[in-house]
């Protein structure tokens, strides 16, 4: 995690935190209290904090959260972040001898609209995927 890029997640956090928008599941309270950006949200929440550690918790149980372990969970999160949040998305390859299955990672879709962005995040995620798919 860079300095820069934890900074922004700081950022979000207080824009996030200082919004005005209705909060029936009290997300802000849960999020405040471990100082992670909400990224994601279903029968539970995943949040990144700026250390760069996910957190998951239950609706059931929003105060008491663990650090998410499993990569996959860690993946979708930092994708579906990264459609709000662009500078989550990949930005180099994960390991120097998986450059080739990651080539041209910003080659495509061009289009800096949203659709193009979301586009090319997609095909970022879809790319580092299949690279950490085939680690030994």
């Amino acid at each position: 995690m860079t300095p820069v890029l934890a900074e922004r997640i700081r950022q979000h956090l207080a824009e996030y935190l200082a919004g005005s928008a209705p909060d029936p599941l009290d997300l802000r309270s849960v999020v405040a209290k471990f100082g992670a950006l909400p990224l994601s949200s279903d029968m539970g929440g995943l949040a990144m904090r700026a250390d760069g550690e996910i957190i998951s918790f239950r609706w059931d149980e929003p105060h008491d959260a663990k650090i998410e372990r499993d990569a996959r969970w860690r993946n979708i999160v930092l994708y579906q972040g990264s459609l709000k949040y662009p500078e989550l998305a990949p930005t180099r390859p994960v390991a120097s001898g998986r450059r080739k299955a990651l080539r041209g990672l910003c080659g495509h879709c061009r289009d800096e609209s949203a659709g193009g962005r979301q586009r090319r995040l997609r095909l970022r995620w879809a790319r580092l995927a299949a690279a950490m798919s085939t680690c030994p």
